[in-house]
């Protein structure tokens, strides 16, 4: 579809640019990945200017040679003139053999692709490049559409268009030298020119390959000629070059004037100069000879100083222009050496070029790599385009082959280029709810995306909007000057408000006071470090030195080395030190670093007791005095110029000049980030959150939080000040009965304050513990219930607010409780920007509509999105990482580009709103959550501290609020403990609660086991480790927030696997050593006989046909059965039962799947309309066709069966009850239609099954037992061949139905009950089942394989093949006529009664019973070529589990597959039914070759089936069995001691948990993703134990039970669950 919606009626022609050190081959690659094939699209290949010798490091194993760029750096002169000559290339290529619909770059091709664009539309640009002294080069290589295998014979290059005509038979692999227009003659010119139209004509004659690019320069001429009004450029200098010459197109010009005449009829006459006619005579005659195509391209360039173009009419040229402009372009990882666009603005010297949106005109799309180090190169690149999308890819600098299976990726990518870059979909029209005063939020439908908007009118600076810059009303003096004067603004705890400090007092003091840091000669992008004392003195010490600089707290116990890591990231000019403060260790940093620095000043301070938070100037003390610049030394002036100009510009980076707070984020592994924050910023955010919180000005603050954390500056001070509140200021460090005290003794008592959880869950703890008798506390109203209610005597909190980390409900729910029933506001937010999330409306009466248990409320300040790892939003109900964007958020960390790279990236919303809301710049959080329908958000943990366990992603908290239920744990904090086989388990560190008994480590974990188990909580996310400490032991951050990544290192917690030697398990025989490779390849090579046997033609199959006389493989593949089902040796079978409803269950689904299909192929032929209401034993001459020259074909019918003959229904429910329960057998086949024609088989095989247990049972008492087995199956297999000898001798001279003689159908109809009774008797077959069965207990007594005589086992197997091959080759030599020499008398030729012949190649087949039992032992040992070739392992793994499939499908994929060649023809039971009874039809007629074809199908089929549809339906059947008691059992019987012994070691190795017999997979924490770790722990366990075997990942991934893992292990690579047998 085109971009109007109508169906295309061409390709889209897209051409394709290459990155640095790369070649066209790599683009067909990336494009390849990205599913932009020549198939759908006609691709043009461009190289690069600049010829390298070396490729990018990541191409050397993927394509070779030559390479190419398109910037050369080698020098600045280098770089300026590749730019140039690459842009003029492509800006040619665009124009004269386009038009392009579209382009494709990838890398610096991006860089170069965009500047050429950008000359289209840009008329100055475009000047500056055409009129530059680079010349464009021709080297340029174009490959057209469909360069497969890029053959040399189909690159066409512009090179060899301008060579000598001599080599215009053989285009040349390499560039013939080049013709440079300034440099080469006039004749040499004129001769090149006469070359190129003798080329190009030749051309024409070659073959398609070559036709094709010159076809697309003469479309493109074609499509500029079909306007109605057309442009010609013409250039005041082309033809007065000596380098063109008439004479070379003298016979072009002669046409070209009388198509003049003709078209200035249809243009406006504009007068031109001889010169410009004779340029627009080439121009029209280079529309009618394509030829000529290049002459302008080479003869434009000789001049490049071409800076004016006369155009016959503006209008028309526009239109013209818009002809080649391609529609779209797609930039594929945008990057240059020139890092960024400042520098490339300088390169170019183009300083007003490349703004943001500055590029108009054209769509584009923009891949960008998540891990790309370049990743803010391309997202800086792509907004320089108007219209623009950004679509994130997790890579690094490459497009990874596995973006293949990204399908949003490539769907998104293919509507864009389909639709030329225009959006199909329709646009989100947002819905906004108000949250509070000031911001309301809308979340987008069946995304995780709630936007924010912000109503400026009740925020500070209103009259503004949100800029950059200071505004009036939006700074910290200018909130202080709107408050009242007299209004209590500070005091301490514990105090009243008779010693406060007014709002007026602390804006003189800021203002005009010592809080004035200019009166020091401090400026505003000064950095002053500054040690947070506590108490008021903290809170205005911040508002001062963030109003006149760019301040940055630490915390008075940081340790030196911390603090002098903090200097050298912040470089400070001051240092600020308040006298009353002890911090030795950070005095001492300040003098090292101030006597390190240049012109760095250290200040001293001194609280002011009358008021509180005031402080006054002691004195400064510098290393250096501040001289006159006049007696600075030189060199001196010189190092304090450069240390002043690199903190400037280190603060500078931070994005703008309104920073006036730095703080680092608590970093646990490496350096901490530091957080520049502006001052509009933080008043704008502070305003967001009192209105948020329904702050009012009578409230009153407790802040307990430090000052130099956002929490307390933010949610406590700035909060207070922009809602018109008082502070109330703790003046000690956190202290739990302290607070208390406060909260209850402060006047005026606090009505709220903000905490993190640590602090609040430590005073409810000392709440709890007092005593009602204790005196101290008797007056405050506590009800000895640990609860502490609002009142008069009680505390006056309206809310507490907790934010800065987790909250678990149930800690909320019990600090409510203790408080009295006071609200709980969680909140989420961090130093980037706070607040992030908070309830809404919670000016109004808190009610569960926004308070939501476990939630951190809604977005209030800032856009979230909750985003995958390719930064998309994340559909509902899935757990991802915050994102968020606004306004308000910090813009950049500072001096850390890398980070940024990481924390930053661009996401497109197809929505109707501003630009931020359509393409917001976002920032990651770090943390994950998931946010519900109505944009409430719930927490997962950070990112770094979620648990990875094999695959699964577990929250540290929410198995911490389970744990934490339990009466013995007091605080449980979990986190990842490294492990070499999950990648990460849950490791916990316990503080235990008062009152615990003494317990051990071991104890405390099988107690929580347990109490995990009552509560039913996901085992997967059950602790394996488990340590006791103490609080003191756990490391925390400044802000009390456990530090859980790293923790298992501190504690010294590992997950190393030992594998148990204790286990005693060398009194358990071990089961011989069997190779079931080579027996799964002969199991396929079974299920191909059988499908030999019935597709292909008598007459196509020709003497190949009768080795289907030759049955040896239908025995076979039951005596494999029964040999390989025994194929682990444990225990005897105790519950019977059970086993065989195990497996027949298990193989049930598949089957289902093959008799519904079959019933529809049976209702395709057997209807009532169709129906004949007879039954005959034999076939009818008209079965097929009615006239003997079979030409004209019979219709579909049926009749009914033998029991039914006359009622269609009767015969049809006879037919479906027979085939569901699976009874298709000697004698019910006279009851039922042959619905599967090949079914018959599983009903003999579930009977199999029953026999099995105990049959088993009575073989396992012979164990070992070597003569008494060898007896048994030598006297298991004379009686197949007595059986077999009588079958024969009693039926070999019946003779069938025969036409006019008397009684013949009667006796016929006898005769075919009888043969087909023998065929179909179930005992005969379970016979060599048995034959197999007491086989694998003679290989276990004997145990060939571990025998110094193995090879000859491998002689005997392969003589064993070449004696079935030779039979097999009898078979054939007898040819297709005649008598058959190798047949008994009675049934040497088809020519004699058909089930004679029938019964004698069923008793042959048998007669093989001998050979191939000895084979299948043999073949076991895995010696010889035999056992070689049926390993192959595409046989194995690929095609042997498709055996029981291939037998059950086969019918009906013969069935579809003939009807879809044959025009509809069907091929059934009844049309092509035999001469006698029988349960199969004629073999399906296709031809010999169509074999291996329906082969195929067949696989592939059953390959779908498997995968797709069995899972599903065995889920099914299990809910329907489970539902009514059939699969439950309390039964704990370990079948197998050794295997329950390993299975169950290696569960609690792996999981902690003790398991039981009937737990599921999922129960004991082993999802499917995490088998190949079990079963790589189980094959450990058993090389330890010198087994012999191991086990497969297939058959555990679907063990569903403990139970059913035993089974695996206990039938060691035992595929017969998969296949049958």
């Amino acid at each position: 579809m085109d971009s109007s919606g109508e169906p295309k009626s061409r390709r889209l022609r897209i051409l394709a640019l290459h990155g640095a050190k790369a070649n066209n081959e790599t683009t067909r690659i990336q494009l390849e990945n990205l599913q932009i094939t020549e198939e759908k699209y006609d691709l043009v290949y461009l190289r690069g200017v600049v010829e390298d010798s070396e490729g990018h490091e990541d191409l050397a194993d993927l394509v070779s040679g030559p390479f190419y760029s398109w910037i050369d750096d080698t020098s600045n002169e280098s770089r300026v003139q590749s730019i140039h000559r690459s842009v003029l290339n492509v800006y040619h290529v665009i124009r004269d053999m386009g038009p392009f619909d579209g382009i494709f770059a990838f890398s610096s091709g991006a860089v170069i692709a965009t500047i050429a664009i950008n000359m289209l539309h840009d008329e100055t640009l475009r000047e500056k490049f055409l009129g530059s002294d680079y010349v464009q080069t021709n080297t340029a290589e174009v490959l057209a559409a469909h360069p497969k295998a890029v053959q040399p014979s189909r690159r066409l290059s512009l090179d060899w268009l301008l060579g000598p005509a001599a080599n215009r038979q053989n285009p040349p692999s390499s560039s013939p030298a080049q013709i440079n227009p300034k440099s080469s003659s006039p004749s040499a010119f004129k001769r090149a020119s006469m070359d190129l139209v003798a080329n190009a004509r030749a051309l024409f004659q070659q073959s398609e390959a070559f036709v094709t690019p010159i076809r697309f320069m003469k479309k493109a001429q074609s499509r500029r000629r079909l306007m109605s009004q057309r442009s010609l450029r013409v250039s005041e200098r082309m033809l007065a070059s000596k380098a063109v010459r008439r004479s070379s197109v003298d016979y072009l010009l002669k046409k070209a004037d009388q198509k003049r005449s003709s078209l200035a009829t249809n243009t406006n006459t504009v007068e031109t100069s001889p010169a410009s006619q004779e340029a627009l005579d080439i121009h029209e005659e280079e529309d009618s000879h394509p030829e000529m195509h290049d002459v302008r391209m080479e003869t434009s360039r000789q001049d490049n100083r071409i800076k004016r173009e006369v155009f016959i009419d503006h209008d028309v040229e526009a239109a013209e222009s818009q002809s080649y402009h391609p529609k779209f372009i797609i930039c594929a990882y945008t990057a240059s050496s020139l890092k960024n666009l400042s520098n490339t603005r300088k390169v170019l010297k183009c300083g007003y070029n490349f703004t943001k949106g500055s590029i108009l005109g054209i769509k584009s799309l923009h891949l960008i790599g998540v891990a790309d180090q370049a990743k803010a190169q391309s997202e800086e690149w792509a907004m320089t385009y108007a219209d623009r999308r950004l679509l994130y890819i997790q890579s690094s600098h490459a497009v990874p082959r596995n973006v293949l299976n990204d399908t949003f990726l490539l769907q998104q990518l293919s509507s864009f280029i389909d639709n030329e870059g225009c959006s199909i979909s329709t646009p989100i029209m947002p819905t906004f709810v108000p949250t509070s005063s000031v911001s309301s939020i809308s979340v987008l439908p069946e995304m995780q995306v709630s936007l924010v908007r912000l109503n400026e009118n009740n925020l500070p600076g209103r009259q503004h909007s949100f800029v950059d810059n200071d505004q009036p009303g939006d700074s910290i003096v200018d909130v202080l000057k709107t408050q009242p004067r007299d209004k209590p603004f500070l005091f301490n705890a514990r105090t009243n408000f008779q010693n406060c400090t007014t709002y007026g007092e602390v804006y003189d003091f800021v203002r005009l006071g010592d809080g004035n840091l200019s009166k020091l000669g401090i400026e505003k992008d000064d950095v002053v470090v500054y040690v947070c004392p506590l108490g008021a003195v903290g809170a205005l010490a911040f508002l001062s030195f963030a109003s006149s600089s760019i301040a940055s707290p630490l915390a008075p116990n940081t340790k030196k080395e911390d603090c002098l890591e903090a200097l050298e990231q912040l470089r400070p000019r001051h240092l600020m030190l308040f006298t009353d403060i002890e911090c030795s260790e950070i005095k001492e940093a300040f003098e090292i670093y101030s006597n390190n620095q240049v012109d760095c000043v250290l200040h001293k301070w001194n609280a002011v007791m009358e008021k509180p938070g005031l402080f006054q100037y002691e004195g400064r003390q510098t290393t250096m005095e501040r001289p006159q610049s006049a007696s600075l030394s030189n060199k001196t002036e010189g190092l304090l110029k450069r240390t002043i100009a690199r903190r400037r510009s280190s603060v500078s980076s931070c994005g703008n000049n309104n920073t006036c707070l730095l703080l680092r984020t608590s970093g646990t592994t490496s350096t901490p980030k530091v957080v520049p924050l502006r001052q509009s910023d933080l008043v704008r955010n502070a305003a967001i959150l009192a209105s948020s919180l329904g702050l009012r000005s009578n409230d009153i603050c407790y802040n307990v939080m430090p000052l130099f954390h956002i929490g307390g500056l933010s949610a406590s001070v700035l909060s207070t000040l922009v809602s018109g509140g008082t502070l109330c200021c703790e003046t000690n460090t956190f202290n739990p009965q302290q607070m208390f005290e406060a909260i209850a003794t402060s006047s005026p008592r606090p009505t709220w304050y903000s905490a993190v959880p640590t602090i609040s869950n430590s005073v409810v703890k000392f709440i709890k513990s007092i005593r009602n008798d204790d005196k101290d506390y008797q007056n405050f109203d506590l009800n000895g219930n640990g609860v502490w209610p609002s009142g008069e005597r009680g505390h006056t909190l309206r809310f507490i607010r907790s934010g800065a980390a987790e909250l678990l409900d149930a800690d909320a729910k019990e600090m409510s409780r203790t408080f009295g029933g006071t609200p709980i506001v969680s909140t989420y937010s961090m130093s980037e920007q706070m607040p992030i999330t908070q309830p809404p409306n919670l000016s109004e009466e808190a009610s569960s509509s926004n308070l939501r248990s476990g939630s951190v409320g809604v977005a209030v300040s800032a856009s979230i999105a909750i985003v995958d790892g390719s930064l998309r939003p994340l559909p509902p109900n899935e757990v991802g990482e915050i994102a968020i964007s606004g306004p308000t958020i910090m813009k950049n960390y500072l001096g850390n580009p890398d980070a940024d790279m990481k924390s930053y990236f661009y996401l497109d919303l197809d929505v109707i709103g501003t630009p931020n809301e359509t393409m917001g710049r976002y920032f990651l959080t770090g943390d994950t959550a998931v946010m519900d329908k109505d944009g409430f958000i719930t927490l997962k943990g950070r990112s770094k501290e979620v648990i990875k366990k094999g695959g699964e992603q577990i929250s540290p908290f929410q198995v911490e609020e389970i744990l934490q239920q339990h009466n013995w744990v007091e605080k449980a904090v979990c986190f990842g403990v490294p492990s070499s086989l999950y990648g990460e388990v849950v490791g916990t560190a316990i503080i235990l609660a008062h009152g615990c008994p003494p317990i051990t480590e071991a104890e405390l974990s099988s107690e929580m086991q347990r109490w995990m188990m009552s509560l039913n909580f996901d085992k997967l996310k059950w602790p394996t480790k488990y340590k006791i400490v103490l609080d003191k032991d756990l490391p925390k951050t400044n802000t009390k927030k456990y530090i859980r990544v790293g923790l298992s290192t501190h504690l010294g917690l590992s997950d190393e696997l030992e594998i148990v030697s204790s286990l005693d398990l060398s009194k358990v025989e071990r089961n011989a050593v069997i190779d079931y490779d080579v027996l799964s390849g002969l199991r396929f090579i079974l299920a191909c006989y059988v499908m030999f046997m019935h597709i292909g033609s008598k007459k196509a199959m020709g003497s190949f046909g009768n080795l289907r006389a030759f049955p040896w493989h239908e025995h076979t593949f039951f005596t494999l059965a029964g040999y390989t089902m025994v194929s682990f040796m444990g225990q005897k079978i105790k519950k019977k039962s059970k086993y065989i409803f195990a497996r027949i269950v298990s193989m049930y689904p598949l089957y289902f799947v093959a008799v519904l299909f079959g019933l529809a192929n049976l209702l395709v032929v057997c209807r009532p309309s169709t129906f004949k209401e007879n039954f005959t034993w034999h076939s009818k001459p008209d079965d097929l066709f009615l006239d003997t020259a079979q030409e004209q074909k019979a219709e579909l019918f049926c009749e009914g069966t033998a029991v039914f003959p006359t009622s269609y229904w009767g015969s049809l429910t006879s037919t479906l009850l027979i085939h569901f329960l699976g009874l298709m057998v000697t004698p019910f086949f006279l009851l039922h239609w042959w619905l599967g024609f090949y079914l018959w088989f599983v009903s003999i095989y579930n009977q199999c099954v029953m026999c099995y247990p105990l049959i088993y049972n009575k073989l396992f008492d012979l164990r070992g037992q070597q003569k008494k087995l060898l007896d048994v199956l030598c006297l298991l297999i004379s009686s197949t061949m007595v059986i077999v000898a009588i079958a024969f001798v009693i039926f070999k001279d019946f003779d069938g139905f025969k036409e006019g003689i008397e009684n013949s159908e009667r006796e016929g109809s006898l005769q075919n009950i009888l043969i087909l009774g023998f065929y179909l008797f179930s005992p005969f077959w379970i016979l060599y089942f048995v034959i197999g069965m007491v086989l694998r207990f003679v290989y276990d007594a004997f145990r060939p394989a571990e025998s110094h005589r193995a090879r000859l086992y491998g002689f005997v197997a392969d003589c064993c093949t070449l004696l079935l091959l030779g039979l097999s080759v009898v078979q054939v030599c007898q040819g297709t006529s005649g008598e058959f020499f190798f047949r008994p008398l009675e049934a040497n030729s088809y020519d004699d009664v058909a089930i004679t012949n029938r019964l004698w190649d069923n008793c042959y087949g048998r007669l093989m019973c001998p050979i191939t039992t000895l084979w299948i032992y043999s073949l076991s040992v895995g010696e010889g070529i035999t056992a070689r070739v049926l390993r192959w392992r595409i046989l194995v793994d690929f095609l042997s589990p498709t055996s029981y499939g291939c037998y059950l499908f086969h019918q009906e994929v013969s069935q579809w597959y003939y009807a879809a060649t044959r025009q509809g023809t069907f091929w059934n039971w009844w049309n092509y039914r035999k001469t006698f009874y029988w349960f199969s039809p004629k073999a399906v007629p296709v031809k010999a070759y169509e074999f291996p074809i329906v082969v195929a199908l067949t696989v592939i089929f059953t390959k779908f089936i498997s995968r797709f549809v069995e899972p599903k339906l065995s889920g099914v059947f299990t809910g329907i069995l489970s539902r009514y008691g059939a699969s439950k059992s309390n039964d704990n019987e370990v079948v197998d001691c050794r295997s329950t012994t390993i299975v169950f070691t290696v569960i609690k190795l792996l999981t902690g948990i003790e398991p039981d017999m009937n737990n599921t997979v999922n129960e004991c924490g082993l999802a499917s993703v995490g088998m190949p770790v079990v079963v790589s722990l189980l094959n450990k366990h058993l090389k330890l134990e010198e087994e012999n075997y191991s086990v497969d990942v297939i058959e555990m991934v679907q063990a569903r039970t403990v139970r059913h893992m035993i089974d695996v292990v206990k039938a060691a690579k035992d595929r017969s669950e998969q296949t049958g047998f």
